[in-house]
């Protein structure tokens, strides 16, 4: 009777443990399938998956309080004007990349940002590649930061957009880089510069130049003595920076 009673103990300690041993393995299953069901989740902006980008995360309080600040100085400053302007800006900017002529945005952007990309498309074509950042889509663009100091005064946008990018060899026409295929949903943080004190809607006449402070003639497009390019107005803003978050 002993022995019998011992059999079934046995068994019957051996049957738990294969069905604690099932449930585990049940469990596991289960988390794996919702891992891959959320890698495989698309964000819905066509049939091609997205390249999810999480460094940014909205604050409309600080969008308003951003605007608030503004205000202080300048009671005319117009919020959704502003950023219809940095979402037109931004769409124009990447164009004008894409064609490899950073001209048509000249008036907006400042010396040092427009050299840059201009460097850089030379670098682009001296190499025989093609750059192409098609903005399929602006989703937002919030004032995400503002400050001042003694010269100026600097609001800083995040601007959410769905783009393709990719880098083509122009004689192979082989893609280098990216697809064009796959659409990225990216965060870019774009930073615009005024001086100190001027109100919406004003533009100041510039009579020398800001690069070496020689005066300038109102005919040419760059300064006589340093070439740097010059604009008849300074524009009550100017994109100073543009970059992925």
């Amino acid at each position: 009777m002993d022995e019998i009673f011992g059999y079934a103990s046995e068994f019957i300690i051996y049957a738990i443990y294969g069905i604690v041993t099932m449930i585990i393995i049940a469990i596991a299953v289960i988390i794996n399938r919702k891992r891959v069901r959320n890698k495989m989740e698309t964000l819905d902006y066509s049939d091609h998956k997205q390249k999810r980008k999480r460094s940014y995360t909205r604050n409309l309080l600080l969008d308003e309080q951003v605007t608030l600040k503004i205000k202080e100085e300048d009671t005319n400053f117009d919020e959704n004007a502003f950023k219809e302007w940095a979402k037109e800006l931004f769409i124009d900017f990447y164009k004008a990349w894409t064609n490899k002529n950073m001209m048509p945005i000249r008036s907006r952007v400042d010396n040092n940002l427009y050299e840059q990309y201009k460097n850089l498309l030379n670098t682009n074509v001296g190499e025989g590649n093609k750059s192409v950042i098609d903005i399929k889509q602006v989703n937002y663009a919030d004032f995400s930061s503002y400050s001042r100091d003694n010269e100026k005064e600097i609001i800083e946008i995040a601007l959410n957009a769905v783009t393709i990018e990719y880098v083509q060899n122009e004689e192979t026409g082989k893609i280098i880089e990216g697809s064009k295929d796959i659409k990225n949903r990216t965060t870019y943080k774009m930073i615009f510069y005024r001086k100190l004190g001027l109100q919406s809607g004003e533009e100041k006449e510039l009579r020398n130049c800001p690069n070496c402070g020689a005066e300038i003639d109102k005919a040419q497009n760059k300064c006589e003595y340093c070439k740097t390019w010059i604009l008849n107005c300074i524009k009550n803003w100017e994109l100073n920076s543009i970059e992925k978050y």
